[in-house]
């Protein structure tokens, strides 16, 4: 080879990386070009030929990120902003844009985490703090958020107006309506023709529609029923015709919600339900023998906390219940109810729960209306267990429902005759009509209960032991007269079969209700 070729490729082989980079800077000049001219599709061809001769040059990649955060390809622009920091760790404002397009993107652990380390290394404090408190936000970590918020504009008073507003907005994740409300009202004040004056009355709307932390209902109604007794189908078992009555219900529901912050709610209830019949007593076959009047008052005080998060409500139900009959103790009950409703997917929901009831019949009723004690084997008093799945959806944009349920029970008497298992299917739908002031709403169930023991009157039954399966039909027609007021026709049908005559009856119930809200 000559001196002189041996030169010139000498030459071309040194020169060439500096013309690839030459050509490189070209194409990022241009890109940058493109990018502030806000035509991203072309910016972004010049920075991938551009990241192609010169793919460890953070400034590129860097761009990419930038680009892709632009026209919204958030996976990719992620990708460019991590490689830019693995070429380039000191790249400040790099870490800040990661952050803000890993919160776009809804990865908020990863946001908060990059975050963090981007006001560890003191990189646009002010506006870090601020995206920090919109992470935490989400994360429902409000009193952090609101510390980041309050960081942020002590920093920066630019940022002041929208660090408020978003604070607001952490106290309206509270619950703390209040506290958010004289925040969204001092926006409105200090600048009233801003953009989070505008939002801050949408949210003053909003909250102004809010309940309030109590409601109390009243409810009036007449009813008709064609077997109070619950007779037999087969009259001649007992010593009681078959007796039809009118009645009167009362009830009242009060109900606080005595704690609600963030996630967390705790509501306390209490309710009186009083049935006034016609008749005082009712006549035996045999006068003046009678059966006292069916009369009831029930109390009933309740607890439930609770915690809810955007698919899920778990909740605790604790309450205790006092049942009178013709104005004398009868039963009282304890009850634990836990419970666990989830979201499946769009309108569907999922629930299970476990229910636990402690009943107690008052031994002296029997002796002190009809002069002596129930036999043990009647004895009542029982520890109640039961286990149910439920499935819920919801239509005509949450007015209506269709609710599904199954339950197994076990039923621990202490009296011999009333040990049982229980399973119960049951169905309702609620249909609204005419912009939902006209509701009608159906419901039925199919009650079986095995009892495990030989009666101790009946011994000589069909199968052995008692077993009784019990349907029963609803119809309810609601029509909303005023906002908080609603008048309701219905009608029940229950019907009894079992092994032991004495057991079988069927009732038709109608009635009439008026129900006003507070």
């Amino acid at each position: 080879m000559s001196k002189s070729l041996f030169i010139i490729l000498a030459f071309l082989f040194l020169a060439a990386p500096a013309v690839l980079l030459a050509s490189g800077d070209a194409l990022f000049e241009k890109g940058i070009a493109e990018f502030k001219a806000e035509n991203y599709e072309e910016a972004l061809v010049f920075f991938e030929k551009a990241h192609k001769e010169k793919s460890d040059d953070p400034r590129i990649t860097s761009y990419l990120g930038l680009t892709h955060r632009e026209i919204q390809n958030f996976s990719e622009a992620v990708k460019f902003f991590k490689e830019t920091l693995r070429l380039d760790p000191k790249a400040a404002d790099v870490k800040f844009m990661l952050a803000d397009v890993l919160f776009g993107m809804g990865n908020y652990e990863e946001a908060l985490a990059v975050t963090n380390t981007a006001i560890k290394e003191k990189i646009r404090l002010p506006q870090s703090n601020y995206l920090k408190g919109l992470i935490l936000l989400k994360l429902k970590r409000s009193a952090e958020a609101i510390a980041a918020f309050n960081k942020a504009k002590e920093l920066d008073k630019s940022l002041a107006q929208q660090a408020d507003f978003q604070i607001a907005s952490a106290y309206v994740q509270e619950r703390e309506f209040k506290k958010a409300g004289t925040i969204f009202k001092g926006l409105i004040t200090v600048d009233p023709t801003s953009d989070w004056a505008l939002f801050s009355k949408d949210y003053l709307e909003a909250i102004e529609k809010i309940p309030p932390p109590y409601r109390i209902i009243l409810k009036v109604g007449i009813h008709y029923d064609d077997n109070v007794l619950a007779n037999p189908m087969d009259q001649n078992l007992v010593d009681i015709t078959k007796q039809e009555d009118w009645k009167r219900t009362y009830s009242l529901l009060g109900e606080y919600t005595i704690y609600s912050k963030g996630q967390w709610n705790i509501k306390a209830s209490y309710s009186l339900d009083i049935t006034k019949h016609h008749e005082k007593n009712y006549l035996k076959k045999d006068p003046p023998e009678k059966v006292f009047s069916q009369d009831t008052v029930g109390h009933t005080v309740s607890l439930m906390p609770s915690y809810n998060t955007e698919t899920t409500i778990t909740s605790l139900l604790l309450s205790y219940s006092l049942t009178e009959v013709d104005y004398l103790k009868y039963k009282d009950s304890f009850t634990v109810n836990p419970s666990f409703t989830f979201l499946i997917k769009g309108n569907n929901l999922g629930q299970a729960y476990f229910k636990y009831r402690r009943d107690e019949y008052a031994w002296d009723y029997n002796k002190r209306k009809y002069g002596s004690y129930l036999n043990r084997a009647e004895d009542r008093d029982a520890d109640n267990f039961a286990l149910g799945i439920g499935y819920i959806y919801t239509f005509k944009e949450g007015h209506g429902l269709l609710n599904v349920k199954a339950e197994g029970e076990i039923n621990d008497a202490d009296g011999w005759n009333w040990d049982y298992t229980g399973t119960k299917l049951s169905a309702g739908v609620l249909y609204p009509f005419v912009d939902n002031k006209l509701k009608f709403n159906v419901y039925g169930e199919w009650y079986r209960q095995n009892y495990h023991n030989v009666h101790s009157v009946y011994k000589k039954i069909p199968r052995n032991t008692r077993k009784d399966d019990s349907y029963t039909v609803q119809t309810t027609l609601t029509y909303n007269i005023l906002k908080p007021m609603d008048i309701s026709l219905g009608y029940a049908y229950g019907h009894t079969l079992s092994n032991i005559s004495v057991y079988e009856y069927r009732k038709n119930v109608y009635s009439l209700t008026v129900e006003y809200r507070f």
